[in-house]
């Protein structure tokens, strides 16, 4: 008796394994809503000219990414899609100091301009703003300190946790 209920245990994960194996290879037929081959594209295409030190055509186009309404998810392999705007932060931030260091100047003023209307309103919209626009900026950290902080007074001590 014994055997048998091993004998159906065994079938039963055989077919679980089986199906799950299938289930994996249709992954990369999933498309995500909201994914966008297009800002994929383009990503790929400023890494490109950074990796050739065109910094200035580089940062344009991520900037481009960061201008634009919204924030596509781009998927980084069959399991994971993550927002644009989070992979066009991350290869501003390794970019060299010195380009980098021109880009903050560049984008300063303007994020300046909404961290002072955010920190005067309390407003988590303007300073969310600020972090999704400008994230590598000076005002980008003011900005998501204040999140925290702002979170947190709000007894809501996961969101502060991640800001």
């Amino acid at each position: 008796m014994r055997c048998r209920h091993v004998g159906a245990i065994g079938l039963g994960l055989a077919m679980l394994f089986s199906s799950g194996a299938a289930r994996a290879d249709d992954l990369t037929a999933v498309v995500l809503s909201g994914e966008s081959a297009a800002a994929g594209k383009r990503l790929a295409e400023a890494r490109a000219l950074i990796a050739d030190k065109k910094w200035a055509e580089g940062l344009a186009l991520l900037q481009a990414l960061l201008d634009s309404s919204g924030s596509p998810l781009v998927a980084l392999d069959a399991r994971r899609a993550v927002p644009a705007r989070r992979l066009a932060h991350a290869q501003i931030a390794r970019l060299p100091p010195r380009v980098l260091e021109a880009y903050r100047q560049r984008a300063e003023p303007r994020a300046r301009r909404w961290l002072a209307r955010g920190v005067a309103e309390r407003d988590p919209a303007l300073l969310t703003k600020v972090v999704e626009e400008a994230f590598c900026t000076p005002s980008g950290e003011v900005a998501l300190n204040l999140l925290g902080d702002l979170a947190f007074e709000r007894g809501r001590f996961d969101e502060a946790e991640a800001w």
